[in-house]
């Protein structure tokens, strides 16, 4: 678990350094930083929902990506790190949609994590 968050931080660390610091203020590069990271979430999780929309009583559990989820804990967890000034409702945003999102997905007992057969 730490090595699939770290890879994911630094990816994140690696997007914000090459393309997003160079927005020309702060708003635009969390903008587009959030934007990148989405892209990835969406690409990463679109094969797994796209297997459990065609067959959703024969794919409800078997091998899935976990990296969506990393992705998304990543991202807010970056964001409160990184970022200066972060307005209290995107704290409580962060916490509850990250430890909920995040959270949800690391713990769940029927997780690819769980169930050893996580593939990032």
């Amino acid at each position: 678990m730490g090595q699939g968050f770290g890879s994911v931080f630094a990816y994140l660390a690696l997007l914000d350094l090459l393309i997003c610091r160079k927005a020309v203020d702060q708003t635009s590069r969390f903008f587009i930083l959030h934007t990148l990271a989405n892209i990835a979430i969406t690409i990463s999780a679109t094969p797994d929902a796209a297997r459990s929309l065609l067959r959703p009583f024969h794919e409800p559990i078997g091998k899935m990506s976990i990296l969506p989820v990393y992705l998304i804990a990543g991202l807010f967890t970056y964001h409160l790190s990184v970022f200066s000034n972060v307005a209290r409702e995107e704290w409580v945003h962060h916490i509850l949609f990250g430890g909920g999102i995040g959270g949800v997905g690391l713990v769940n007992p029927a997780s690819p994590l769980e169930i050893g057969r996580a593939h990032v």
